[in-house]
């Protein structure tokens, strides 16, 4: 999730097990191990464009190396607090807050290798968006109460919220598919494949796409916590099958290397780019959760294996699409 959801979560652990004498290292030990597991976004390479893709949640995020992570953070708070705090409770504090992280990232759709190095495929829980108000500012609030009356039960109050917040989301899932299992259904289709998010900012309008044969069905649902469900149908494209592209391109190309690397991380949801078919695009993510415009992908240069893959964002947001997402929403008909 973005970076404040994520302070205001390890914050929340730390403060939960802290006592009174010890507000300040909590939230200290919070906020950095809240955040340090992203510090992965600084591995890059000017030769490899999917590399920071790559390593982005990947072992800093995972439970195995929250000993290291919580060390790591330990270790940098013990400068600011060796005068009045011991080691071992920045360690128990910081290492606690690490462990939010991951779990968190699991949570959404973009997918964390939260056991590596034992499984080597992303989790993702699907309940939470990457961003979303209603679980991080009462998160904030809580904390900031925290603060002012320096008491741990607000903290554990910001842990039992995120608990349930996140099962509403769950449940949200589960609901979700049931709608888009019915809709298949009625059109006679066999799921075969199945992924589905929640949109930007809400656990009320989910994007699903799934496969059936040799095509993938997008569709937008709405399903309120109390109320009628809507479904916004969208786009069909064709099924993409890795195989067949590294079939034709060499075995020592860098671009095998780099399509097997994007597969893994769009979780096999790959497509042709609908407006330049030398585009692979993730198709978990578009700009409306209806339509098949995709938010990144691979751009591959036939002429020249020699090269990695060209990775670029297609994000292509108007006030149209905007008041569009906002109609979906709100529940409301698309004229």
């Amino acid at each position: 999730m973005d970076p404040i959801s994520q302070a205001a979560f390890g914050c929340a652990a730390s403060t939960a097990i802290a006592k009174k004498a010890h507000t300040k290292p909590a939230l200290i030990c919070g906020i950095i191990g809240g955040m340090a597991a992203d510090l992965d976004i600084f591995i890059k390479s000017d030769t490899d464009p999917l590399l920071s893709l790559e390593f982005h949640r990947h072992f800093t995020h995972s439970i195995f190396f929250i000993p290291f992570g919580g060390f790591l953070v330990a270790t940098f708070c013990f400068f600011l607090f060796r005068k009045r705090y011991g080691f071992k409770l920045l360690f128990t504090l910081s290492s606690i807050s690490y462990a939010t992280h991951g779990i968190l990232d699991a949570c959404t759709s973009y997918g964390t290798l939260l056991f590596w190095p034992l499984y080597n495929q992303r989790i993702a829980f699907d309940n939470i968006a990457i961003i979303d108000p209603l679980f991080t500012l009462p998160l904030m609030s809580l904390m900031i109460i925290y603060i002012v009356k320096q008491n741990p039960k607000f903290g554990k109050i910001a842990l039992i919220y995120a608990a349930l917040y996140l099962s509403l989301g769950y449940i949200q899932k589960l609901r979700v598919k049931s709608e888009i299992h019915q809709l298949a259904k009625a059109q006679n289709h066999t799921i075969e494949k199945l992924k589905l998010n929640p949109t930007i900012g809400n656990i009320i309008l989910w994007r699903g796409v799934y496969k059936f044969g040799d095509k993938y069905y997008i569709n937008a649902i709405r399903k309120p916590i109390l109320g009628a469900t809507k479904i916004y149908k969208g786009n069909t494209v064709n099924y993409l099958d890795i195989s067949n592209i590294l079939g034709t391109i060499p075995k020592n190309s860098p671009i095998v290397h780099d399509l097997k690397r994007f597969h893994l991380f769009s979780q096999g949801f790959i497509y042709h780019y609908p407006y330049d078919k030398n585009i692979i695009a993730d198709l978990r993510y578009s700009t409306l959760p209806n339509n098949a415009e995709s938010l990144w992908g691979i751009k591959l240069n036939q002429n020249n294996y020699t090269k990695h893959v060209e990775y670029i964002f297609l994000r292509n947001f108007t006030d149209e699409k905007i008041k569009t997402f906002k109609t979906m929403l709100s529940g409301k008909p698309i004229t």
